[in-house]
């Protein structure tokens, strides 16, 4: 990813209705199978590092991952508190096994995503849970896609069969997700392509106080429906996988 979106991603992650929606989506999946806090956690890709916060519900011990070697030192001034790992994944070897692991938003930027898949269950412990997050429908795609660097979207069918190829471990829930809001979304999409975008505009735009608590409400209400039902399209896709 570009380091200037690291800079934008910063300014955002804190308030912006998708990031915020989406953590509150992700936390409420790990309190759903994490009951009492776990020995050892890893945020692969962890990016501006909001999601190490996260994390540290649930683990007494959570590292994060990154490839990029700014953002690393970004990091080790804004979140001294976490250790960064300055790695590339799935191509570091990393000796130790961890409780919880996450890859949020990052499996569609991996080239060999089912050597990824591979890696996440080497590197989990046993009973361990891996939590996965990916841009879903690849006729979503747009110049964004292009501009975070993805290689692809994913349908359900899709990320099943590749973790099934892959790697032995449990499918505990795999659900779409930014369903309530995906008929806008979807729209919005097929307009900037029907207009030809502009090709360096992302569509993490910045969106005023009132509208984005309303989108931020949306969003994270899905939380309340994936307890008991998974949706059937979305936006992304989210999936919990456990090491038995």
């Amino acid at each position: 990813m570009e380091t200037k979106l690291y800079r934008e991603m910063y300014q955002q992650e804190k308030r912006h209705w998708w990031f915020v929606g989406r953590r509150k989506i992700i936390h409420s999946f790990l309190q759903q199978c994490i009951h009492t806090p776990r020995a050892s956690a890893l945020d692969v890709g962890c990016g501006t590092g909001f999601n190490l916060e996260l994390l540290r519900e649930f683990s007494n011990d959570v590292q994060g991952l990154e490839p990029s070697s700014e953002v690393v030192s970004f990091l080790q001034q804004e979140r001294a508190d976490f250790p960064i790992i300055h790695g590339t994944f799935p191509e570091d070897a990393m000796s130790k096994t961890y409780d919880i692991v996450t890859l949020l938003d990052v499996l569609e930027h991996i080239d060999d995503d089912e050597a990824a898949l591979k890696k996440i269950e080497k590197l989990l412990a046993p009973d361990g849970i891996a939590l996965i997050t990916v841009p879903a429908l690849s006729f979503l795609w747009t110049e964004h896609d292009t501009l975070h660097h993805h290689k692809r979207r994913y349908t359900k069918k899709e990320l099943i069969e590749k973790i099934g190829r892959s790697t032995h471990l449990e499918i505990e829930q795999i659900s779409y997700m930014n369903f309530l809001l995906a008929p806008m979304i979807m729209a919005i999409r097929m307009i900037k392509k029907i207009l030809h975008a502009r090709p360096d505009k992302s569509d993490l735009f910045a969106v005023s106080a009132i509208p984005n608590a309303i989108l931020i409400g949306i969003f994270s209400f899905e939380l309340h429906i994936l307890r008991f039902i998974n949706f059937p399209f979305g936006i992304s896709l989210i999936c919990v996988l456990r090491k038995k």
